[in-house]
């Protein structure tokens, strides 16, 4: 899995590319490892429009990602997932686990704790 990361304040934008897998749950987090052991604490947008496939290990790896930010009071948002993406997280019913946005502007939204707009579907109904 490859990602670029850039700092805004307490936000993290955090742009996945390729595949989201070979992360196996005794692996060292990708993300920690890159951004510092502080970065649950800090509101992370996790944009994934150029990830086409996740597997079990990415599954994996962004549960693991949601538990550290609720425990460090921080935040991870999934925002502007491809449909392949999309129709997994809602077959596993992970749409009701993790905070979802359709894009960009909405997850920025959210992490400043405001609702998405009134044209936007709400978080998780991103059908």
């Amino acid at each position: 899995m490859e990602f670029d990361l850039t700092s805004e304040g307490d936000v993290l934008l955090v742009t996945t590319r390729g595949r989201i897998s070979d992360i196996s749950p005794g692996d060292d987090d990708p993300l920690a490892q890159n951004a510092g052991p502080q970065v649950y604490s800090r509101k992370v947008l996790v944009d994934l429009s150029d990830s086409e496939f996740i597997n079990t290990g990415g599954i994996s790896w962004l549960l693991k990602c949601h538990k550290l930010a609720r425990e460090a009071k921080g935040m991870v948002v999934l925002h502007s997932i491809p449909p392949l993406v999309r129709q997994t997280l809602q077959i596993l019913q992970l749409d009701r686990v993790f905070t979802l946005a359709k894009d960009l502007p909405t997850a920025r939204r959210i992490a400043a704790g405001g609702p998405p707009a009134n044209d936007e579907p709400a978080v998780g109904e991103l059908s």
